[in-house]
């Protein structure tokens, strides 16, 4: 009677184990988000942790988003963050960088930073940095990439453009988590 439980309990281990191995290799992990309230509890700001894109040649400079919405003016930012691994070349070209979403192949939607972009981290080891620009984008737009099928991402900035895709397992998800998140 006892080795029957203990191949039970055995098999449930077993069991366990593979659906977490399955589940850390996939690759689906829900937007992390952090809420920042407000004294008076009457507006939120919302920040997901890091979004990274499918880049077809990551031997160059790589970027990634970070979502953030506001109630209080009810607008979406996304934080573009552009590493630059070996030289200290500005990449981004001030307010004249370009972050272009073309939509399911027929909308393309193009935005400017709102800010002059800036400096955020330094690599002392290979003289490498990192940049951020914030662009802002409204209901219709957020909404319009969190449920599109197919988005080609592009950004431009001083001497370079990145293209990038959605990938449906992490970047798509996240925009799709964040939306019903904040809303």
């Amino acid at each position: 009677m006892t080795t029957i439980i203990s191949k039970i309990y055995k098999f449930k281990i077993l069991l366990l184990l593979c659906c977490l191995i399955l589940f850390l290799t996939t690759g689906c992990f829900p937007v992390e988000t952090t809420n920042i309230y407000n004294r008076k509890l009457t507006s939120v700001k919302s920040v997901s942790k890091p979004v990274y894109l499918s880049v077809p040649n990551t031997k160059k400079t790589t970027f990634y988003f970070i979502l953030s919405y506001n109630s209080r003016d009810c607008l979406y930012r996304i934080h573009v963050h552009w590493r630059n691994p070996k030289s200290k070349e500005l990449l981004f070209d001030g307010r004249n960088s370009t972050l272009k979403f073309l939509v399911d192949n027929k909308k393309l939607l193009k935005f400017y930073p709102e800010k002059h972009p800036r400096v955020t981290k330094y690599d002392l080891d290979s003289n490498g940095h990192e940049e951020e620009a914030v662009f802002v984008l409204n209901n219709k737009e957020f909404y319009l990439l969190a449920e599109a099928k197919n988005v080609d991402v592009e950004l431009s900035g001083r001497y370079i453009t990145i293209h990038a895709k959605f990938n449906v397992r992490n970047t798509k998800k996240a925009f799709q988590d964040f939306a019903k998140e904040c809303n």
